[in-house]
């Protein structure tokens, strides 16, 4: 795609969803009262601003954040053929390479367009899987670049910020209405404000989930070959719940191939990535 189609298929994502905001917000105005939804406006626009903010800055802060270093193919010829060859056959540019000191096997893509694409893996992965198996990861990760998975999940952020903020000051200026007291309204306040971060984390987790699905699909595609991926995924799974990443965040959890955390943190309504067997059992469904 050139950098005009994917300035304009950005603009066009965002247009979608301050468009939605505004037309649910026009909404709202026929049953709330001023101040909750000069709240919620408020406070979806500085959500809409930092969402932007770390769409465009996603490679820097991602990479900064993990310590990664973008390596030059003279260090890496190996690792930049493979992701060279893996692009090409999705059509898209090479990306840039970048590998993190990190004993726990992962790996991850950011960047805001194809364009400006990173993917990035830890030493504990270069050292663990097959060049079948790498290779299959790598197709994974260019998946979610051709997919526009980061713009995807910067709207999907966006949009549940704006729902957690109606459930938040929406629901506190119902109970409002009936409570007697400043105690009353308070205890609202703090249970919406809990309900809402909760609907808002279950939305991001579950469109993360559905966007795994599609990486691991798309990427089988691109090589004609599914075998390298899911066994990929088996030895990444089995090496990371033993040895969790030490460094992973909540917020960037979801980049990884595997989950970052250990089990008790992977599983639930919350969880970022879907269960590796089920992963597994797509990929060989697909009869590459």
């Amino acid at each position: 795609m050139s950098t005009l189609g994917s300035s304009l298929k950005t603009f066009g994502v965002f247009a979608v969803v301050f468009g939605f905001i505004y037309a649910a917000a026009a909404v709202l105005a026929l049953f709330l009262p001023v101040w909750s939804l000069s709240y919620i406006l408020m406070w979806t626009a500085l959500a809409v601003l930092m969402n932007v903010a770390m769409y465009f800055l996603s490679d820097k802060l991602v990479l900064a954040s993990y310590r990664a270093r973008l390596v030059t193919q003279d260090e890496a010829p190996e690792l930049h053929a493979l992701v060279s060859v893996v692009a090409a056959a999705a059509g898209l540019p090479k990306p840039k390479v970048a590998v993190m000191q990190e004993s726990s096997p992962n790996a991850f893509a950011t960047g805001r367009n194809p364009q400006h694409a990173v993917v990035c893996f830890t030493t504990g992965i270069l050292g663990l899987l097959s060049p079948n198996e790498l290779r299959g990861v790598v197709a994974h990760e260019m998946s979610h670049v051709k997919n526009r998975d980061t713009l995807v999940m910067t709207a999907v952020a966006t949009v549940a910020a704006f729902f957690a903020y109606i459930i938040q000051f929406g629901g506190m200026a119902a109970s409002s209405r009936d409570s007697r007291n400043g105690g009353g309204s308070l205890l609202a306040y703090f249970a919406f404000a809990i309900a809402g971060t909760i609907a808002a984390a279950v939305l991001r987790a579950f469109v993360s989930r559905r966007r795994e699905y599609g990486a691991d699909a798309t990427g089988a595609g691109l090589l004609h070959d599914s075998s390298g991926l899911a066994n990929a995924l088996l030895k990444l799974d089995y090496a990371s719940r033993g040895k969790p990443m030490r460094v992973a965040r909540d917020a960037s959890a979801h980049l990884f191939i595997v989950n970052p955390f250990s089990a008790s943190r992977a599983a639930g309504l919350f969880r970022s990535h879907p269960p590796i067997q089920d992963r597994v059992r797509r990929l060989e469904r697909l009869g590459y």
